[in-house]
């Protein structure tokens, strides 16, 4: 990628006048695909900018909406007036909202397409609103603001260190933090892209991620810019599986929890693990039924799958093998633009996250926390330099997470500093890797271990499914089974004396999941205290507790 397409405007504007009938972006509707040329998203993105010319220079700019062609829009109208675009999760809390348009100054919001703005529209009273969907009572619509405005004449042209964008982490612990990336960051991330993966115009994506999240900005949205590629978006959860067969995308990114939901939906659907298993082993129609899953899934033309953001089950990378679907798990933050390492098809190594990308380098403290340092770095924490200063050290960046690395350089994360605990033994443990052994063999929506202050670590589970004595009887069964087996795998103050059964989903409604679906483990740990101080004396292996 030459020097002057370190810009992504510089690069839409490329595909603009080289593709302008080009497919760029797909939005489906119930009358079907609505499809806009590189032309027309430049055209509209560039009417919205001059709309965008009348805020003060360099301007923080809010996003707030679920993934559509508009916000592609939007954004892109955002850099060409020179200003800051600031994503917020669609599911993000009340006082998450109100804490990001308060910290980053925000002097404009965009809302789309939402599943509560009712609830949350009181959030943006204070601030200039428009509607980038025309669904927002209240709200004016963009297609108002700009119905007479012509394309902006001055396209801002940044300079390399100029900042792009600020991401707001998830907040695990505590108020989120807003990473600020430059336009070098995110086009130095985006030129060694292409020298690993060759993304070009007959790429297709599916996007269904959260925009906000720095993995689906620069992994889908910016990638499709620098590179030319074609964007299908997910009309409503509703539709997902039906949208994402007919893109049926050349390159599939997921999260663990939607690779392991994939597998899961094939297993119910077919009469479960067991009976999946055996018809992939028989003769003839295992190669038949994997043909057809790999249709049935959508993934049947995917050159690329990409896994990232936490470590995905052996088993479930196994199951995906078999289909002939090669899952590349990734490693990256939001401070480095999602950048850092990958384990690239025909050379993955089992549970690493792989290899530094070109120029990404990587070191292994004293206390095994994870160092990078490369371009894609962020320029630091908006509004906090001190926290900056401690985040960034001689140029390499304190991940926070524990990990090793081999010989050949593969990187293997271990656990998060913040994350460890001592139980009342005073024994440390990293819940990380035992919680990645039993999600793999039990069938739960979440698990979390736990054991701060107990003299044995326990582990409390989610199960959404009729709880009916067969049901019980069956699942009990195998989870201690399960249980039996991973304990044998860990050093003795690790093994899992109890497994805590529980009926409520954690989300981020109740506080229990960040925007990312990542656990907040001092809540989670916090609501289930009580529950697991009745049980301790309890000889009970499996606890089934109806919060």
């Amino acid at each position: 990628m030459t020097e002057s397409y370190l810009s992504p405007l510089a690069r839409l504007q490329h595909w603009a006048d080289t593709r302008p009938e080009q497919v760029f972006l797909r939005q489906p509707t119930d009358a079907g695909w609505q499809q806009l040329t590189f032309k027309e998203v430049w055209l509209r993105a560039s009417r919205l900018a001059n709309y965008l010319s009348s805020l003060p220079p360099r301007s923080p700019v809010a996003i707030y909406s679920l993934n559509c062609a508009d916000w592609f829009i939007t954004d892109i109208a955002i850099l060409m007036a020179g200003h800051i675009s600031v994503p917020i999760y669609p599911t993000a809390g009340e006082s998450t909202i109100e804490y990001i348009l308060e910290h980053s100054e925000v002097k404009l919001a965009f809302v789309g397409k939402l599943f509560d703005w009712e609830k949350k529209s009181h959030c943006f009273a204070n601030i200039e609103t428009l509607s980038i969907f025309n669904e927002k009572h209240g709200v004016k619509p963009v297609g108002d603001a700009i119905s007479d405005l012509p394309p902006i004449q001055s396209i801002y042209q940044p300079k390399p260190n100029d900042l792009a964008t600020i991401v707001y982490t998830s907040g695990t612990t505590g108020e989120p933090k807003g990473v600020m990336l430059s336009y070098r960051a995110i086009g130095s991330a985006l030129s060694t892209v292409e020298q690993v993966f060759h993304i070009d115009h007959h790429d297709r994506f599916f996007s269904y991620l959260p925009l906000a999240h720095v993995a689906e900005r620069m992994a889908v949205e910016m990638a499709s810019i620098y590179f030319g590629a074609t964007v299908s978006f997910v009309q409503s959860l509703d539709h997902f599986a039906e949208n994402l067969r007919t893109v049926k995308p050349t390159i599939f990114f997921a999260v663990p929890r939607i690779w392991l939901k994939l597998k899961q939906g094939i297993e119910r659907k077919l009469g479960g693990r067991r009976v999946v298993a055996l018809l992939l082993k028989t003769p003839l129609l295992g190669s038949w039924l994997k043909r057809t899953l790999k249709k049935l899934l959508g993934l049947s033309d995917t050159r690329l799958a990409l896994s990232a953001a936490a470590s995905l089950p052996q088993d479930t990378l196994d199951w995906f093998d078999n289909l002939g679907i090669e899952i590349c798990e990734a490693y990256g933050l939001s401070e480095t633009a999602g950048f850092s390492h990958i384990n690239l098809p025909g050379k993955r190594r089992s549970g690493s996250v792989g290899q530094p990308f070109p120029n990404a380098e990587c070191m292994i403290a004293k206390n095994s926390e994870v160092l990078l340092k490369n371009a894609s770095l962020m320029e630091g924490y908006y509004k906090q330099p001190e926290l900056s200063a401690q985040a960034i050290q001689d140029g390499w960046f304190r991940t926070g997470d524990l990990g090793k690395e081999d010989a050949e350089g593969y990187l293997y994360i271990t656990g998060r500093v913040k994350e460890l605990f001592k139980t009342s033994k005073g024994k440390y443990i990293s819940p990380v890797p035992i919680e990645d052994k039993l999600i793999s063999s039990l069938d739960v929506e979440h698990l979390c271990v736990m054991g701060a202050n107990l003299p044995q670590p326990v582990a409390v589970a989610v199960i959404l499914s009729q709880w009916n004595s067969s049901f019980k009887k069956q699942f009990e069964a195998n989870a201690k089974q399960v249980l039996q087996k991973v304990n044998n795998t860990l050093e003795k103050h690790e093994r899992i004396r109890q497994l805590y059964l529980v009926n409520e989903d954690w989300n981020t409604d109740n506080g229990l999941l960040t925007p990312t679906l990542k656990m907040r483990r001092q809540p989670i740990e916090e609501r289930y205290s009580v529950l697991i101080e009745k049980y301790q004396s309890n000889r009970k292996v499996i606890i089934w507790s109806e919060v």
